[in-house]
């Protein structure tokens, strides 16, 4: 089976919530000697998020067989901060990108700009992420996002 059809149906798998069956096949894919490309990690990672098994997906990422890029890292902050609400490990995270040369994106921004401020770090969202992060991407989403979130909270 080709790469392509393995990644679409762990992908279907992914969205039924069988991550133990999207390890399984990229195991397989492994062991059979066909390379996974980073789509077939990236959805391994998400299927393990969604699964609960963040520890686990962080280590796949670690693992130096894993091509990781903005959506592996993306995935991994949006569970950590909203599953997890752990800003420790999204704060390592973004170390991680950075030593690996991968910048973060509009959808990095806006995912930490909300869950620094659902858990009400308005002023880090504000004056250390926000502002940073206007030098890095150029959009108007992250600060909708932030705009939101201070309003809903009073915090105008």
């Amino acid at each position: 089976m080709p790469v392509l059809s393995r990644t679409t149906l762990m992908s279907r798998l992914c969205e039924m919530g069988r991550w133990k069956r999207v390890l399984k096949l990229l195991t397989d894919m492994i062991k059979r000697g066909v390379t996974p490309n980073t789509r077939a990690f990236n959805i391994a990672i998400r299927a393990l998020c969604s699964g609960g098994k963040l520890s686990i997906a962080r280590g796949v990422v670690r693992n130096p067989g894993v091509s990781a890029n903005v959506v592996t890292y993306n995935t991994l902050i949006y569970y950590w901060f909203h599953y997890c609400r752990d800003l420790h490990e999204v704060w390592r995270l973004i170390s991680d990108m950075a030593a690996e040369k991968i910048a973060p994106d509009e959808v990095t921004c806006t995912t930490i700009v909300h869950g620094l401020c659902r858990d009400g770090k308005y002023d880090t969202a504000t004056r250390n992420y926000f502002l940073q992060s206007l030098e890095i991407v150029l959009s108007g989403d992250h600060l909708d996002v932030l705009t939101n979130m201070l309003a809903r909270k009073g915090r105008i």
